[in-house]
């Protein structure tokens, strides 16, 4: 089973999310603060992360680490501001953006091709 971390601050937003994640098969794990994404990021076997923007500041310096190791997870981050995007281009570790409120279409399509290029327990 793949399994996906998700972060946001916003509990309402982690649970419509874990629910439809878990409904298509996925193992959730959640965090509400970037430290703690940063961490499960670290010591679990990840196929995937979905992190809203500011959490993903909040651990940047942890999260880039991990992503220079032999490990290196897909992130995603979640935002709801089109002036978020231009930090791509200064963190050529982040594997996507998707806009929030969250089209669940564009999330399926992240999903099939970020977790079936990875094949983890």
């Amino acid at each position: 089973m793949k399994h996906i971390l998700l972060a946001d601050e916003d509990p309402d937003i982690l649970l419509a999310l874990q629910d439809h994640l878990e409904s298509h098969g996925y193992r959730v794990t959640t965090a509400t603060n970037g430290q703690d994404a940063a961490d499960i990021a670290e010591q679990n076997n990840l196929s995937l992360v979905l992190i809203c923007h500011q959490l993903m500041m909040d651990g940047l310096d942890k999260i880039q680490h991990i992503q220079k190791g032999k490990n290196k997870i897909p992130i995603i981050v979640m935002t709801s501001s089109i002036e978020d995007m231009p930090y791509k281009i200064l963190m050529p570790w982040v594997h996507g953006w998707l806009r929030q409120p969250i089209n669940h279409d564009e999330l399926n399509l992240i999903l099939v091709r970020h977790c079936s290029e990875k094949q983890n327990g």
